[in-house]
């Protein structure tokens, strides 16, 4: 069983009884939305995990399916790993990889059948897609001048994790750290049963993607960055890997960071102050910078590759040709042409936001001390600046 069971009834227990550890006030919206989690949420998943069993009978060829050489892209948020992931994900000859909704439903049988639904939509002129674009363009359209958010465009892949109840991010709407503190620093904390059941799930989602949007010697390409909480696991189960580490300095992404978590989750008033959300974006994050650090240089080095952020955003052509030229994979010319475009693109582009450390509480001078090795060993510079959106693609993507 993949499912986390005893963190699930868990938070149940403190949901019901111990809700006040949160510091965050019950009010009525709140009771509804635990109400509804808590109903809703286990008739979502027992279904998905009756349809995963289902793929095995279903569909033989599942049986055939490897997954080989997949890519991950890790950083810290707001250090440019959308736009690398969907940079990358434009070369469609070489990648395949989750697009949003596709995260939704994890198993073979209910992407088929959503598929078969799509094709059936597009025979009558897509007005079920052009109704869901229009939705989504007027739900999200603030939120979308920070991270760009699309049904069906590439989407980082660790909400794939909720399905089993072992995704870090569902500690911003449940706020119970005794539950999901292990999750923080997967490849240490987690006890090793947890840590194979979760990548076993992880290799399985990834397996019914290839069957579903793979073929041929095409590699899969994930983006996340709690990704960049389990490194050495992703290097353990899938051996073959390859890593491609973003960074940014640590003035320019925590403000960012502090943006996207007050446009995320800010509204529902989860946390009772900024100072609780500053600290826990802030573990976070540094969390994730010496994860990644400790376990690349402890890797083969032909086995990933480091890209700071201003590389990505000045010249995204040849960064990504550099990444090739190291990972030896072909490029295309239709994809080369592509890349030039983007280049031009990039040029041209300018950020919509604007964030400060003095916004959001943050402090330079303890920020360079706290993070010393970091801008020593990247070179980052340590006079703060005005800190423009990270994840906001510009790239354009292929049709849906």
């Amino acid at each position: 069983m993949y499912f986390n069971f005893k963190g699930f009834f868990r938070v149940i227990w403190l949901s019901l009884f111990h809700w006040q550890r949160t510091g965050v006030p019950m009010t009525w919206r709140k009771r509804v939305f635990l109400i509804g989690f808590f109903i809703i949420y286990p008739l979502v998943e027992i279904t998905n995990a009756i349809c995963f069993r289902l793929d095995w009978i279903l569909f033989p060829s599942l049986w055939r399916t490897k997954v080989q050489r997949p890519v991950f892209i890790v950083g810290s948020p707001r250090s440019g790993t959308t736009r690398m992931h969907r940079l990358l994900a434009l070369d469609q000859e070489n990648f395949f990889c989750f697009k949003t909704w596709e995260i939704f439903f994890p198993s073979l049988l209910q992407k088929r059948f959503v598929a078969g639904l799509g094709a059936v939509d597009r025979l009558l002129g897509s007005p079920l897609m052009k109704a869901i674009r229009r939705r989504q363009e007027r739900r999200f359209r603030e939120f979308n001048k920070i991270h760009r958010l699309d049904l069906f465009a590439p989407e980082e892949d660790d909400k794939i994790h909720a399905h089993i109840f072992s995704f870090l991010g569902l500690m911003w709407f449940l706020p119970f750290r005794e539950v999901f503190d292990q999750y923080e620093d997967f490849d240490r904390l987690l006890p090793q049963k947890d840590q194979a059941r979760v990548m076993r799930y992880y290799r399985e989602c990834i397996r019914r993607q290839a069957c579903f949007r793979g073929g041929g010697n095409r590699q899969y390409l994930a983006k996340s960055p709690y990704s960049s909480l389990r490194v050495r696991s992703l290097f353990a189960a899938f051996p073959d890997c390859a890593v491609i580490a973003l960074v940014r300095n640590p003035l320019e992404v925590l403000p960012s960071g502090m943006s996207i978590a007050m446009a995320a989750v800010g509204p529902l008033g989860l946390f009772p102050n900024l100072e609780t959300m500053r600290a826990t974006m802030c573990h976070c994050i540094r969390l994730i910078y010496q994860n990644v650090v400790s376990a690349l240089d402890s890797a083969d080095p032909h086995t990933y590759r480091w890209v700071q952020f201003t590389e990505l955003t000045s010249q995204p052509a040849r960064t990504v040709e550099e990444i090739y030229a190291h990972f030896g994979w072909p490029m295309s010319e239709s994809f080369r042409t592509r890349l030039v475009a983007e280049d031009k693109n990039a040029r041209g582009h300018r950020s919509e936001n604007a964030y400060s450390l003095d916004q959001y509480g943050l402090d330079s001078n303890q920020i360079t001390t706290e993070y010393r090795d970091i801008f020593d060993r990247f070179g980052f510079p340590r006079i703060p600046v005005s800190a423009g959106d990270a994840d906001v693609s510009a790239v354009r993507q292929a049709p849906a």
